[in-house]
């Protein structure tokens, strides 16, 4: 990093732009790293969600990031919550789920015993407007979380859906 920031200084005022700039995306980075650290500890998840909290600049790498924390804990009214108030926030730059979202989500959705069907169905919904229902990831999480509720025509569908299709052994 001292490599990067270095020749700014010898730069002025120009110079301090771009390592104001490269400060920024170094903090943001380190957030999203330090998110996923203390999310993995899940004796340390409320540290993931203040260090989430304290990014001024989130980026959609920061929200999938705590969105895959509460995923991973089985936490989906919290993974949901945070999308919901993202998209409710509309302030900064323009969130749009990518397909690591959506993974998340729907390993969220899944984990909700009485309403994750109900959730599932939303959420196709959400991937089929974003085109992201071919997407191999999203696709492959579709079809697993709709066979294990027991919805295989469901599941048969979105997989005819796919544009590349790979065998799990």
């Amino acid at each position: 990093m001292g490599s990067v920031l270095r020749p700014c200084q010898e730069f002025g005022p120009s110079g301090l732009k771009l390592g104001m700039q490269i400060h920024g995306l170094i903090y943001v980075l380190a957030c999203n790293v330090l998110i996923s650290m203390y999310g993995r500890c899940s004796a340390y998840s409320d540290c993931a969600r203040r260090v989430f909290e304290d990014i001024e600049s989130k980026n959609l790498i920061s929200w999938n990031s705590i969105i895959s924390v509460y995923s991973q804990r089985g936490d989906a009214v919290s993974a949901f919550q945070l999308l919901s108030s993202k998209q409710r926030e509309g302030s900064g730059y323009s969130f749009t789920p990518d397909e690591y979202t959506f993974g998340s989500l729907i390993t969220a959705a899944c984990s909700c015993v009485d309403s994750g069907l109900c959730l599932l169905e939303q959420l196709l919904t959400r991937v089929k407007k974003s085109g992201l229902v071919s997407d191999l990831y999203v696709g492959n999480s579709l079809v697993n979380g709709f066979a294990g509720f027991g919805c295989f025509d469901y599941a048969r569908k979105i997989f005819e859906q796919m544009s590349q299709r790979n065998l799990v052994p």
